[in-house]
């Protein structure tokens, strides 16, 4: 019972669900009569009524109900699978646009990333060719040697200074020991 209150509760404005919801009524109405006959006949048979005649018609009537019950039976099934396989498509189709929307805020992100790599390569291209001009232009040398590794970077004027070919160079400190 608790299941049905939120499921009408939160979903009973639905079409299918709507449907279901007044087939059940509809059987629940029949229920309550034929519970009350049942109860009226049991009573009869619970004092040893043995009037045949006053238990005919009570037993007619369970009848009725019974076969007005049994179609709506059957409608009550057909409906709810119905509504239950709208469900899932419309459960289906939220999915599938929550993931668009995800994909979508993804590649929006991805490609700032990429955006900004992008802006950061250039000006590292820059920031080198300023920095390669103003070398050369300032007739100036400038090393760096890498202990861990033991590589030695130089500009292309310092060899020429110190009277050595660039190759004596190129094989770093090693070439000098």
């Amino acid at each position: 019972i608790p299941g049905m209150v939120r499921l009408v509760r939160y979903f009973g404005d639905i079409g299918p669900l709507r449907e279901v919801l007044a087939i059940w009524e509809r059987a629940d109405s029949l229920l309550q009569q034929m519970d009350g006959v049942a109860h009226t006949l049991d009573a009869m048979v619970q004092a040893r009524c043995e009037d045949e005649q006053a238990r005919r018609p009570l037993i007619a009537e369970l009848v009725l109900l019974n076969a007005a019950l049994t179609p709506l039976q059957q409608q009550f099934s057909d409906t709810l699978g119905a509504a239950n396989r709208f469900m899932q498509r419309l459960l289906l189709g939220v999915m599938a646009a929550t993931a668009v929307v995800f994909l979508g805020v993804g590649l929006v992100l991805a490609w700032g990333g990429v955006r900004r790599s992008i802006g950061y390569e250039q000006s590292l291209a820059y920031s080198e060719q300023r920095y390669e001009l103003a070398v050369a232009g300032s007739n100036q040398s400038v090393w760096d040697y890498r202990l861990k590794s033991r590589q030695l970077f130089v500009t292309e004027t310092l060899p020429r200074w110190l009277g050595y070919g660039a190759q004596k160079f190129d094989a770093g400190i090693p070439a000098f020991e």
